[in-house]
């Protein structure tokens, strides 16, 4: 079904109210993990557990896709079969959920409890690129789906596409998220954890949700879930990477520092230090641009090139106070990591799934 930006003020209305009898079986926890962030080993891990209900299969979506055409009823169905369980949804585009839908959540489970792992930006986004490229998807639809194919300018395309750039930005989804529900609903973890201690990953998120102690077998903590294509990234690929990534990466040390106290592991390194790229972002061809969501309303920047210079920096600004107006095409390259996250609003983020 395509999705039309005018449903999303329509959120509760098409949501409907829930029926008594399936009240008990909402899920209690919703993980909204980005992609390529261990959610198909967490999810495989919960299926594990005695304590938990996840369906049979991962990824309802029903807050991001599912609400168009399906009812509260038929999403509290899904997990109906968990009563006296720990129902859990396991869909990572919920992390790129605007205002709207993070807020009818909240009125339909003011306790629902929230799971949010990350991890390196730059090995998220390089596992991300090859995702999109092997199944066809953003920039590589009608393209080669051999990863040793991809050409650099494709590459470098996709490390801006709107999906894995917002699925990337965690200070974003994390502040959104942070609005409606409280710091100690939320548990924050890393993917990093999966490879050096994933036994201590299972105890806190089995504490956090209130489950009991389970033992998994060393083969289960071991298990590579989904494995990705194995190519290393080239030098320049990597450098274009953290010029994207590595602002974003620092929002988002900080606000894990205020708001949780934690400390990222060693392996963000990766985003944080080591090459970057001294000159505009490589890519010359016609871009559309980034969707840019508020509370349900959407904004488009189309451009010629992928930066955006001094005057269309107004012209965003005209933008945001005019929901309906239209940003033009402009051509000159600048810096996108010195413009675009410049103007927008701290309550005004990238998304692509809505």
């Amino acid at each position: 079904m395509k999705l039309e930006r005018s449903d999303w003020p329509l959120y509760m209305d098409r949501l409907g109210s829930l029926s008594g009898e399936l009240r008990d079986c909402l899920p209690d926890a919703l993980v909204i993990s980005p992609a390529k962030t261990g959610t198909s080993w967490l999810f495989a891990r919960l299926k594990e557990h005695p304590g938990f209900f996840v369906p049979e299969q991962k990824e309802v979506r029903y807050f991001c896709e599912k609400w168009r055409f399906r009812s509260l009823d038929w999403y509290a169905g899904v997990f109906a079969a968990g009563r006296g369980k720990i129902k859990v949804d396991v869909s990572p585009t919920y992390a790129l959920l605007p205002r709207t839908a993070i807020r009818a959540i909240r009125e339909v489970n003011p306790a629902m409890k929230l799971i949010f792992l990350m991890r390196d930006p730059v090995s998220r986004a390089w596992s991300h690129a090859k995702h999109m490229c092997v199944y066809g998807e953003g920039n590589f639809q009608g393209a080669s789906r051999r990863v040793p194919d991809v050409r650099p300018e494709q590459w470098a395309r996709n490390f801006i596409h709107d999906f894995p750039l917002t699925s990337g930005t965690y200070e974003s989804g994390l502040t959104r998220w942070l609005e409606f529900f409280p710091m100690h609903q939320m548990y924050v973890g890393f993917y990093e954890d999966i490879a050096t201690q994933p036994g201590r990953l299972l105890d806190q998120v089995c504490g956090f949700l209130g489950a009991p102690f389970f033992e998994w077998p060393e083969a289960s903590l071991a298990q590579r879930v989904f494995e990705g294509s194995p190519e290393v990234a080239a030098e320049g690929d990597l450098a274009r990477l953290r010029f994207v990534l590595r602002r974003r990466a620092r929002k988002t040390l900080d606000l894990l520092k205020v708001k949780f106290g934690l400390e990222v592991p060693p392996q963000w390194l990766n985003t944080l230090s080591g090459s970057q790229l001294d000159c505009a972002y490589p890519v010359t061809e016609k871009y559309r641009g980034h969707t840019i969501t508020y509370d349900g309303l959407f904004f488009r920047t189309m451009r010629n090139a992928t930066e955006i210079h001094a005057p269309m920096l107004e012209q965003l600004r005209i933008v945001l106070g005019n929901p309906r107006a239209e940003v033009g095409q402009h051509t000159e390259d600048v810096a996108l990591e010195r413009n675009l996250d410049s103007v927008l609003a701290p309550d005004l983020r990238y998304s692509d799934s809505i």
